[in-house]
Formats: C-alpha cells, structure tokens, sequence
C-alpha cells in the first residue's frame, strides 16, 4: 500500500478537478486560521503510531518546524521570509536546525561566530540561548551547522537533547521557528512530530510531491503519544494558483486516502525573480516593503501562520479530519 500511495501522490494528473478550501473568497485570515483550528479539532481514524514515545507537549513557547521532503524547494527562504512576517506580530526566533548545510545566517546577511555544532554535543543538551543572535529584520536566529560532518547525524542522545532544549527555549509570548533539514532523517521527523505546528514546504513538481508525502507519512508514523500532530502545506515556486492549489489537492487526497487524515493548505507562494534577487544580495524579500506577487504570497502567509500558532505551546488544536473535511488556507 505505501509504494501505492507514492506513486498515486507522482502520478496523478494536474488536470484534474481541484477541490478548494470551503472558506469563502471573502474571509480574512482569521477566519480562515478559525476553520483551520476547527478542521484540526476534528478526530480522524486513528493513525499509525511508533513503539518510541515522541517527547511529550511542550509548555513555554509554541514551536512552529519547517521541514520539506527533498532540496532545491526554496524552504529556508521561506523560512527566513516567515521569520520576517510573523516577527510583526509577535516576537519571533528561528533555529537554524539543518545540521548539515546550515545557510538562514547567509540569507540574513551575518557572519555568526558560533553555530549550533559548538553546543549540540554539550552534557545535558544545547544552550540554545547562548548561540542566540538578534538580526537586522525584527527576529532573532539560532545559526545552524555547516560543513561539520559529525554532527550531520546525531545519534539518539543527541537528537534527544536538542528535542529537549526546543521545549525549554524562548521567552513567554515567543514564537520558536525551526528551519530543519531536507528529507526524512530521523532528526527532522522526531522534531516535526514534536512541535505544535508542523509545515512541510513542497513545489508543484511530482518528486517534490511524492517526497512530500514521504515526509508527512512518516511523521504520522513517529508519533508515539495521544497528542495531536497539527501540519500544513505550503506549495512555493507556483505559476499560478490554479497550479499551486492543484499540487495541494493531490497531496490531500493522497493523505486523506492512506492515512486517514486531511492535509490543510497553508499558503501558495508565486514564482518570482524578485526572490532570487532577494538571495544574492542576501535580504530577506520581506525586508522593507516590497512589491510583486511572492512578497504579496509571503506576507499573507506569514500572518495565517502567525494566526494558527497557538499562543502558548502544546496548544491541542486536535488531528486532521476525517475523510472528506477539508480546510485552510485560501489564496
């Protein structure tokens, strides 16, 4: 059945029908975060759940992972963009957690001193706070691991700790953003289905799409405990809407058909040279106030994001919705 559904999630045309959000073209981002909330409140059939238990709700700031099943789909970009967006409306820190190819320090503009390798293999786990750097764009960031080989795949002990140090890190009314690392290496499944909201980034092409769904369905499957794992996606690098919102709907029939569960839309982001120039003159887009239609996608997206993360962690918003419920994002 698991070879079936990745090739039903490549495999299926772009023509076909797309079923959008039912949220009326009309509604403001509240009232589109409610019926995500609503959506997720809904108990699905039950879901397949690991012998080892996901380390339990976290209590002092919400964590938002951000994680996409293959490279080259433009997640750190939007990583860094989110941090831009969301850090308007409440404060915002973002972990660099690829702890392999390291680069939101590079997007930002910093030269950091100290990356996330010098506290990772600490007694006890990382001191997150001590790697903490204040950024030119109204967010802090943690920066990641680049080009240090060992530390590219923790054993468990260490990837424990890290869990363990998200949990305790940032301050009451914060947001903890974690920018993790392609694929479905068990550092990046373990976090994402530790963290309040996880969001799995993809592109409308059928490998990012079936690597996408890899990743969602493993994260169903890490989960050992009765809570909630809340995600959503985001489709970047889109011609169009209609192209975006078809790439999502395949992806949700497929989860809704294999694991029982609906996956919401978090925002659709428009192709647009104005992010590639946003890299190399390493600027984030939402830097200022820009113009053009991936700055407007960014921005919208940021303030849904901003507005379904629970204000303080462990928020329960409840799993998926059974078959048939659909919800989230309308672009």
């Amino acid at each position: 059945m698991t070879r079936v559904a990745d090739q039903y999630v490549a495999a299926a045309p772009m023509s076909d029908p797309v079923s959008v959000p039912s949220i009326t073209a009309q509604a403001g981002v509240e009232d589109q975060a409610s019926s995500l909330r609503r959506l997720m409140d809904r108990s699905g059939p039950p879901m397949p759940r690991s012998d080892r238990p996901v380390i339990g709700p976290r209590h002092r700031t919400p964590l938002v992972a951000i994680a996409s099943g293959k490279g080259g789909v433009g997640k750190s970009t939007l990583a860094v963009n989110l941090a831009v967006g969301v850090s308007r409306t409440r404060p915002m820190v973002l972990v660099d957690a690829d702890l392999g190819t390291a680069n939101a320090d590079v997007l930002c503009g910093l030269a950091p001193t100290r990356r996330l390798d010098t506290e990772l293999f600490r007694p006890g786990g990382p001191d997150l706070s001590a790697l903490r750097i204040g950024t030119p764009w109204g967010f802090d960031l943690v920066p990641g691991t680049a080009g240090v080989a060992h530390a590219a795949q923790p054993d468990q002990r260490l990837r424990d700790g890290f869990i363990r140090a998200l949990r305790t890190f940032g301050s009451p009314g914060e947001a903890v953003l974690v920018d993790l690392g392609a694929g479905i290496g068990a550092a990046v499944i373990e976090t994402m289905a530790s963290s309040d909201l996880g969001i799995v980034v993809t592109t409308p092409e059928p490998s990012a799409l079936a690597d996408a769904y890899a990743l969602i369905k493993c994260v169903t499957r890490e989960r050992g405990d009765a809570r909630p794992i809340r995600m959503g996606l985001i489709v970047n690098m889109v011609d169009s809407r209609a192209s975006g919102r078809a790439a999502h709907d395949r992806i949700d029939r497929v989860c809704r058909r294999f694991l029982g569960g609906s996956m919401p839309l978090l925002g659709l982001i428009r192709r647009d040279r104005r992010i590639a120039e946003s890299v190399r003159t390493r600027r984030p887009l939402l830097a200022g106030r820009p113009h053009g239609p991936a700055a407007r996608d960014l921005r919208r997206c940021a303030e849904f994001v901003a507005a379904i993360t629970p204000r303080r962690g462990g928020g329960g918003y409840g799993s998926h919705g059974g078959r048939g419920n659909r919800g989230g994002y309308r672009p």
